[in-house]
């Protein structure tokens, strides 16, 4: 059946919105929940007169749209994160904001964004408001961050600048270790010397006393 949407309703459309839905939707959910209104020659001509208003009316008569709804809860959770790039003369601009929200999949005209900076060089935290078809104005947070080589080659080096330090350390350990051992060694040796040596004399000994009784 045919419904005129009253209302903004997920996945079916926004006010105004001409709609073909199932009988049992119409009828006991878009109906009854004042969600939608036949198409008849009056409610059409209230939402074309609307449609017309939200396009040539005074700003305090215009109503936002579906997607323009859908674009404000958007930016109201949107946080522009913008890496500076090593030129020292990279700087940000309405112009550069704009691109930043295309690559993100948004067009912002640069008439509708209002950045309060004419230029910014500097690492920090910054805003900027954007205007959704002139009727409502969100505040977008804008953050400049430091440069970061992510590529595959300085990755590397870093995973090799742990490893090195560990190297050392190993080398470190294992030299400690085999002087340990030498001087264990040593010690054991002359250990040895000394118990040759007191049972040599325990031996020489009682032979002295014998030659004396003799």
């Amino acid at each position: 059946m045919e419904l005129i949407l009253s209302q903004t309703v997920p996945k079916l459309g926004g006010r105004g919105d001409t709609v073909f839905v199932k009988k049992s939707v119409g009828r006991n959910k878009l109906l009854p929940q004042g969600l939608a209104v036949y198409p008849s020659p009056e409610n059409k001509k209230i939402f074309a007169e609307e449609l017309r208003l939200l396009r040539e009316g005074k700003p305090e008569e215009r109503v936002q749209t579906r997607t323009g709804q859908l674009t404000l809860e958007y930016f109201k959770r949107c946080k522009l994160r913008i890496i500076k790039m090593p030129p020292d003369d990279f700087e940000v601009n309405k112009e550069v904001l704009c691109r930043q929200f295309l690559k993100r999949g948004v067009v912002v005209p640069p008439h509708a964004l209002d950045f309060p900076f004419e230029s910014v060089k500097e690492e920090g935290e910054y805003w900027c408001d954007i205007s959704v078809n002139g009727i409502d104005t969100v505040r977008v947070p804008v953050s400049l961050e430091p440069y970061k080589d992510v590529s595959a080659k300085y990755q590397k080096q870093l995973r090799k600048q742990p490893r090195a330090g560990a190297d050392a350390s190993e080398a470190e350990t294992v030299e400690t270790d085999s002087e340990d051992s030498k001087n264990q060694s040593g010690g054991v040796s002359g250990f040895a010397a000394g118990a040759t040596a007191a049972r040599s004399e325990e031996v020489t000994t009682p032979s002295n006393e014998s030659s004396k009784k003799d």
